[in-house]
């Protein structure tokens, strides 16, 4: 019996450690995961969809703007300041870059036409 295709979403640059989970989670769970980023052709074939997710969705399409977070950091108290730099330290480390006001509109685009298509399949 072959393995259901799971299709993961990400971006184009970056997102290798968000892969590795996602796609070791879809094998370990009996799928066999294929990446599908903005730039790269997605297989016609496949039979579940993982949005990859991720902070750089644009709010304007949904009609919002991009926010603020001054205000809820001032609040912020040392345990969560210390999970903070320890988030950092480790996106430094694994050579993340920073998604902050990076907005990408090819993912967001491609991920609602996958959406769309995994509605219609029923997957």
């Amino acid at each position: 019996m072959s393995r259901p295709r799971i299709l993961v979403t990400g971006p184009d640059k970056g997102g290798a450690a968000a892969w590795w989970f996602t796609a070791f989670a879809v094998w370990i769970q009996g799928g066999h995961p294929i990446r599908s980023t903005p730039k790269r052709v997605t297989p016609e074939a496949w039979d579940a969809l993982v949005l990859g997710g991720g902070a750089d969705i644009d709010p304007r399409r949904f009609g919002q703007e991009l926010g603020k977070l001054g205000e809820q950091h001032r609040r912020a108290g040392l345990l969560s300041r210390m999970v903070a730099i320890c988030v950092l330290t480790l996106r430094k480390l694994l050579g993340l870059a920073s998604s902050r006001h990076r907005l990408d509109p090819a993912r967001d685009a491609a991920e609602t036409r996958l959406l769309h298509q995994a509605w219609s399949r029923g997957a």
